[in-house]
């Protein structure tokens, strides 16, 4: 559920004209650059079914966005057990190629960010309904934000001007609808 709500909050984001890459909750990709294995960070293709889209740092784009989930709590009943209510603690992590943004104002890029991430619109579908994003702060600027990644940093100095990156953390709460009707699902047969 966590992934569907994130989804939501990047689509919001989508509306940033400098961001060239935005995608939801992040997965680590693994893959194989002659004997070493490369992990990056990749989101699915919402797109082309069953691929992802690296979301690495790279000179040819403007920004790039994903998130991470840092905590998933239990849910709790509410509404004499119509729902369930669940929060996560996500993350936000944009890399900015400050070459190609005008004005390269990495404070302000991020308060637009963060300002956008919190203004998320009382989002309802058929499951998921009153979502609340709450800001936590703003993580400290190293390299351990790309820790878990395989980024080649001494060959692209991807964290060095004129590329600068921030995180945010958030506390994201939302209903699970377990009284609605939901759509019936079918097997599908392969046809060959």
């Amino acid at each position: 559920m966590i992934d569907h709500v994130v989804q939501g909050i990047a689509h919001r984001l989508k509306q940033l004209n400098y961001l060239s890459k935005v995608g939801g909750i992040a997965r680590q990709q693994k893959i194989k650059d002659g004997v070493t294995t490369m992990i990056y960070p990749a989101v699915p293709d919402s797109e082309k079914a069953g691929n992802y889209i690296l979301m690495a740092p790279d000179s040819r784009e403007t920004a790039v966005l994903f998130f991470e989930v840092q905590s998933n709590n239990a849910g709790n009943t509410i509404a004499g057990g119509r729902g369930q209510q669940y929060s996560a603690n996500i993350r936000v992590i944009c890399w900015l190629n400050l070459q190609r943004i005008t004005p390269p104002d990495t404070c302000a890029i991020m308060a637009q960010v963060v300002s956008l991430i919190t203004q998320v619109e009382q989002t309802s579908s058929d499951f998921v309904s009153s979502v609340r994003v709450v800001p936590r702060s703003e993580v400290p600027r190293s390299s351990d934000i790309f820790g878990k990644y395989s980024f080649k940093e001494d060959e692209t100095q991807f964290l060095m001007l004129p590329f600068d990156y921030f995180a945010f953390d958030f506390q994201v709460s939302y209903i699970l609808n377990t009284a609605c009707h939901l759509q019936n699902f079918a097997k599908i047969e392969p046809s060959c």
